[in-house]
């Protein structure tokens, strides 16, 4: 899929609107006692109702993109209340060289937010799209979630966790790794090890027997590394699982051009009505 095919689709995609209007998106924040706030956009139409079944879209970098936005409105217009969880990790974890613990204050902002979303829409049945590193915080929290939280899609995951980090192909998590192993005079084994001790509050990216999944992956993946992501989904066994030989950005953006009918009717299964 190049650039041109992209943006051909972006168009044509603007144009799709459910038989009762185009769903539009209103900001709502949550404040809590400790100051923490929870940032959603909501996209919605009048007609739905306090129980209608959500989605939660949690981005892969903590900020809303086109992807997301295309996805939450597709979703809106078929029937789904749609939940951006926009800037999911709140303040920024300090990911310097000596902070190897951001990483686990990551995760732990991104349960914090997806639990309190969940609780929000509590009288709704849930359902979660998310990828990259969206996709990892759902794996590794998913044995915590809600019973109302009853399917996940997950594009480019990767698992054991700990490796997302250390054997990461993104520009700024390869030059920190580089850094880390001079200012601490370790191996790459022993950055390994350490990075699993930091993640092992988290334990686990099991999922749960009644959680239903859907998964997808690509097999030229240099960011989230391709074996990873294969280990994810041999270790889920999803409902439903696609390859792909794109890249991980490429990948990411077929979840809705190419892929948005098959995940919709995957949320439509799982996710109904209470």
């Amino acid at each position: 899929m190049n650039i041109v095919t992209i943006a051909l689709a972006l168009l044509i995609s603007l144009s799709f609107a459910s038989a009762y209007g185009d769903c539009k998106p209103k900001g709502k924040k949550l404040v809590y006692p400790d100051g923490s706030q929870l940032q959603m956009l909501i996209y919605t139409h009048d007609i739905f109702t306090d129980d209608q079944p959500t989605i939660l879209v949690v981005p892969p970098t903590g900020g809303t993109n086109v992807i997301d936005r295309n996805l939450a409105r597709y979703y809106c217009n078929n029937s789904f209340r749609a939940v951006i969880l926009d800037h999911w990790t709140g303040d920024d974890p300090d990911f310097n060289v000596s902070n190897l613990k951001a990483h686990y204050q990551e995760l732990q902002d991104g349960e914090n937010a997806v639990r309190r979303a969940v609780h929000y829409f509590s009288q709704s049945n849930i359902g979660i799209s998310t990828s990259s590193r969206g996709a990892i915080a759902i794996s590794a929290i998913a044995h915590k979630l809600e019973a109302n939280v009853k399917a996940v899609f997950l594009a480019v995951p990767g698992s054991p966790l700990h490796l997302n980090v250390t054997q990461a192909g993104e520009e700024s998590l390869k030059e920190l790794r580089e850094k880390r192993l001079e200012y601490f005079g370790i191996s790459q084994k022993q950055y390994d090890r350490e990075m699993k001790k930091v993640m092992s509050p988290f334990k686990t990216q099991n999922k749960p027997s009644r959680l239903k999944a859907a998964i997808l992956v690509s097999e030229k993946d240099e960011i989230v590394p391709s074996k990873l992501q294969l280990n994810f989904v041999n270790k889920w066994k999803p409902q439903k699982a696609w390859r792909t030989l794109e890249s991980h950005g490429q990948t990411i953006a077929m979840s809705y051009f190419v892929l948005r009918d098959e995940i919709l009717q995957f949320f439509k299964k799982h996710v109904k009505k209470k």
